[in-house]
């Protein structure tokens, strides 16, 4: 998700961000979910791909997201995936670095971590 400007008013940061008109990944499948459907198999496959195409750029400039769940996996209507929330992304001292902290969302991290 792009971020087109940062503000400060009356103390609050504010950032702009790249409008996402299909919301969250969390909220298409509750959406789905409450009429008793699902993606279809070449709908899951797109956004995993998407979600798969997104980790592997960031990976290549040495940033690690470190919170990435169906809420910060967002959707157009043109199916077109957006990786969002960087706020506790962090950018790595270079290939084979590794983050030595523990941080993001407890029921979203992998098990091995």
């Amino acid at each position: 998700v792009a971020c087109h400007e940062t503000f400060v008013e009356a103390g609050t940061l504010y950032i702009v961000m790249e409008y996402a008109d299909g919301g969250d990944l969390a909220a298409a499948l509750r959406r789905l979910n409450t009429k008793g459907e699902r993606f279809s198999q070449g709908e899951a496959l797109s956004v995993l791909a998407q979600c798969g195409r997104a980790l592997q750029h960031i990976h290549g400039r040495h940033i690690v997201h470190r919170d990435v769940k169906s809420q910060n996996i967002f959707l157009t209507v043109d199916g077109v995936v957006k990786l969002g929330d960087f706020g506790v992304a962090k950018r790595l001292e270079g290939h084979g670095a590794f983050a030595r902290t523990m941080i993001g969302t407890p029921t979203a991290l992998a098990p091995e971590v």
